[in-house]
């Protein structure tokens, strides 16, 4: 009798790195916004999510900043040190869920509380 191998990838129907990209994009937005209408920086920005991610990158941040501005939720007025970080009008309605979340973010259920 032969032990077949199951992948990991075939008894998780998701990605570690999938959700923490996703949760990551979230806590992105729901940190700029909380700052509004300041501008946020990436500093500012990476030291909140270190509370979450505390391997995250600056590469990894950078990623998600640029999914998100690509999707029109931020813009990002400096590139080079990422800051003048500011929601779009679209980012904002996301934020305050009056708008349905496209896939790719991890905001949670919306609660009345």
């Amino acid at each position: 009798m032969t032990t077949q191998c199951v992948p990991v990838s075939d008894l998780c129907p998701f990605s570690i790195a999938k959700v923490r990209r996703e949760g990551a994009r979230w806590l992105c937005l729901r940190e700029i916004d909380f700052v509004r209408p300041v501008e946020q920086t990436g500093t500012g920005l990476m030291s909140s999510l270190w509370a979450t991610y505390p391997d995250l990158t600056t590469r990894e941040l950078s990623r998600e900043l640029d999914y998100l501005e690509k999707a029109g939720l931020l813009t990002i007025g400096n590139r080079s040190n990422m800051s003048d970080l500011k929601l779009t009008r679209h980012g904002i309605d996301l934020v305050e869920y009056t708008v349905e979340c496209p896939p790719g973010i991890a905001r949670p259920p919306h609660s009345e509380n």
